[in-house]
């Protein structure tokens, strides 16, 4: 396992890591993970579940890294994960109205998440991918609109634009 520290700059990058730890599943696959490096089949024997969410989720929240396990005669290589950052540390200051809305961006039902990434998607399918030019056609806050975009699976932020996942699986329920 490494020492290394994952760095918060941004306060919407709190809101894959609230629904990580949020989860008694998610949480249990990464509690593996910083224990050393695992196997997806090995993961599931110890927590008992299908783990492939909880991956996709660490591994888009950047908090897992992956390699391929060097098999054995005649077996298939098989990739394996281990926690990249088992420290944390925040360095970003918001407004507590921000704050709270991220939270409760992480913490809000499916419907009511997939209302916002609905309202986000149609802005850019109609071409409308600045996020200052999505903000103003839809009363948000640049922050609220980051929150939005790290929980889903189909939007991605690229710099200062917004744009659709390409392979994107529809965001969980």
């Amino acid at each position: 396992m490494t020492n290394r520290v994952k760095i918060v700059t941004d306060a919407s990058d709190l809101v894959p890591l609230i629904r990580i730890f949020n989860s008694k599943v998610h949480k249990r696959v990464f509690d593996e993970l910083l224990k050393g490096w695992k196997t997806k089949k090995e993961l599931e024997e110890v927590v008992g579940e299908d783990v492939a969410r909880s991956l996709e989720l660490l591994r888009r929240g950047k908090l897992i890294e992956g390699r391929w396990r060097t098999p054995k005669n005649g077996e298939i290589p098989k990739m394996e994960f281990e926690t990249a950052y088992p420290m944390f540390q925040a360095d970003f200051q918001c407004t507590l109205k921000e704050l709270g809305d991220l939270i409760n961006i992480a913490l809000i039902d499916w419907e009511a998440f997939r209302g916002h990434e609905l309202e986000i998607m149609e802005q850019v399918k109609k071409g409308n991918r600045s996020i200052r030019d999505i903000c103003r056609e839809l009363a948000l806050t640049p922050r609220f609109l980051k929150g939005v975009i790290k929980r889903s699976s189909i939007l991605s932020l690229r710099g200062q634009r917004v744009e659709m996942v390409d392979d994107a699986a529809i965001t969980e329920k």
